[in-house]
């Protein structure tokens, strides 16, 4: 399995695991020019190389780990936040057109320089049904201070909707993914007599072939730094470690 939600990063399209015919560990490795995360850029619209390792077992079950540099503060030759490490399980089917996946995701930054920790936990549910899924993740913990300036606490919703459409007969692919942030604490005081709108859309639409993605990314953040669309190209692969 490639990361959850690395259309951030690699645009991978199908970002749970499938159960597998016996158990395996595999390996991962990417790099992309702008690591996207639900329509926002993780390392200050700079490259980012990343990889992971996933054990999946014939029942549905699955783990694994994912790491990937991040730069939050975008500036130049900074060092940024060091890197981002995410930790998964869950359980995952199919039957003919139909598939699931439910599990647990822990968002973790040993590194970040942020004032505040931006650790965070989501439990997430998938359904598919032949080219379309569905995916609703909610924020069960987090390490945010409960009246920090930032998002990612305790009761934030994240919803996706993803359609993917064969073009060739050679595996070229066209994947397009919407997705929508609710976040528990928008609104929130964010200075002297002040309020922000920290929920947004999102958009990207992505040609793949084989382990190649091109696409672009777009959201409507009230940041006018953030929302801009930006044009990402992107390349990973995996392999079997056992």
């Amino acid at each position: 399995m490639k990361k959850l939600d690395l259309v951030k990063a690699t645009a991978l399209a199908a970002s749970l695991a499938p159960a597998m015919g016996l158990a395996e560990l595999t390996g991962n490795v990417g790099v992309t020019n702008n690591y996207i995360w639900r329509g926002v850029t993780q390392t200050g619209d700079k490259p980012a190389v990343s990889g992971g390792i996933d054990y999946a077992h014939e029942s549905g079950l699955y783990a694994g780990t994912w790491i990937s540099n991040v730069n939050f503060s975008g500036a130049p030759g900074s060092g940024g936040d060091g890197y981002e490490q995410d930790y998964y399980a869950g359980f995952s089917g199919s039957s003919g057109d139909f598939s699931y996946d439910v599990g647990y995701i822990y968002w973790d930054y040993p590194t970040s320089t942020a004032a505040t920790d931006s650790d965070f936990g989501e439990v997430y549910g998938s359904v598919g049904y032949d080219f379309i899924s569905v995916q609703v993740n909610y924020t069960t913990n987090s390490q945010v201070e409960e009246d920090a300036v930032d998002d990612f606490s305790e009761g934030d919703i994240y919803y996706k909707a993803t359609a993917d459409f064969p073009l060739t007969d050679d595996g070229l692919g066209l994947s397009l993914t919407a997705g929508a942030y609710a976040f528990d604490d928008d609104g929130e005081s964010t200075g002297p007599n002040t309020e922000a709108d920290f929920n947004y859309t999102h958009y990207n639409a992505y040609l793949t072939k084989g382990d190649f993605s091109f696409g672009v990314e777009g959201n409507d953040k009230e940041d006018s730094s953030d929302n801009r669309q930006r044009f990402v190209v992107s390349y990973s692969k995996s392999f079997d470690l056992m």
